[in-house]
């Protein structure tokens, strides 16, 4: 059976090829590493795009990608950038090779310029993901909106803005990036997947969540601003949320139960924002669960 996408299992931590859902071998049942799946794909006519769709490719295109695919995997030069193009505010531009660009689904314009900004994931929002080939570097383009791209695809522009960027996150110094973070305990068990905007039923909450209490978050931007919404509409309900001042005027915000944290991540759902699901979805990632 021809593979339709190939699936990362955080359980096993291997990547596998599937189809319709279903595992199927292309080569070996499943690969360490990213970079030896495609390598595998590609001796078999099969091509997989950054976003892991798999589509069929003939003799000629085969050649081409596997030559382009060895030449790539011995850059390197672009590596010591990796770090700076991780920060919060950089300027940069698209400029894939030919070997990186077919393998993008609805890429920018090459040249299309963008801020690097955060996404929200499991622990609070960051900039980039660890992965093969320089992993991905989270990008809100000017034109497509935000985006993840290998950092080995970008230049820079510019450096870090400094002050306040466009979605408010505070940079002091070339070499800091203020950032939201949230709870600092590391969740620890089996992640519990929900419909995207949708809650888990309280009880199953309050016991699975029970020993994170007081929780803590150091919010900036847009978490802060829809925050201190939440906050200020329902005055009465979120009482007993405790506000402090964190570290480079971060506004803080500790959660003394599991009651209050379903009622505010009831309150932000309820928002019908973007922002303010975002937020949601990175607290309960802390919490192990995930909205799909």
């Amino acid at each position: 059976m021809t593979p339709d996408r190939l699936m990362y299992s955080p359980s096993k931590k291997v990547f596998v090829f599937t189809a319709n859902g279903h595992p199927v071998q292309v080569g070996a049942p499943h690969y360490r590493t990213k970079s030896d799946a495609v390598r595998a794909a590609l001796k078999r006519g099969l091509l997989v795009d950054f976003a892991g769709r798999v589509t069929q490719v003939d003799d000629d295109e085969r050649a081409a990608y596997e030559a382009a695919h060895a030449k790539l995997e011995d850059t390197r030069e672009l590596e010591g950038m990796a770090t700076l193009r991780t920060k919060v505010g950089t300027r940069v531009r698209f400029t894939p090779n030919a070997a990186s660009h077919p393998l993008y689904s609805n890429p920018p314009e090459v040249g299309e310029e963008g801020e690097v900004t955060t996404v929200p994931m499991p622990g609070g929002r960051r900039s980039s993901l660890k992965g093969p080939g320089g992993g991905l570097l989270y990008v809100k383009w000017d034109n497509l909106g935000t985006m993840g791209v290998s950092p080995r695809d970008v230049e820079v522009v510019t450096g870090m803005r400094l002050g306040k960027g466009k979605k408010g996150q505070r940079i002091e110094t070339d070499d800091v990036v203020i950032e939201t973070t949230l709870h600092p305990i590391e969740f620890e068990g089996p992640v519990r997947s929900l419909t995207y905007g949708v809650l888990p039923k309280f009880e199953e909450f309050r016991a699975s969540t029970k020993d994170h209490y007081p929780y803590p978050m150091e919010l900036v931007g847009d978490d802060e601003s829809v925050m201190r919404n939440v906050l200020a509409m329902n005055s009465r309900e979120f009482e007993a949320v405790e506000r402090f001042s964190a570290p480079h005027g971060k506004f803080g915000v500790r959660v003394k139960s599991p009651e209050i944290m379903y009622r505010l991540l009831t309150a932000l759902n309820d928002l019908d924002d973007d922002a303010a699901s975002d937020l949601a979805s990175a607290i309960l990632g802390t919490l192990g669960y995930e909205w799909v």
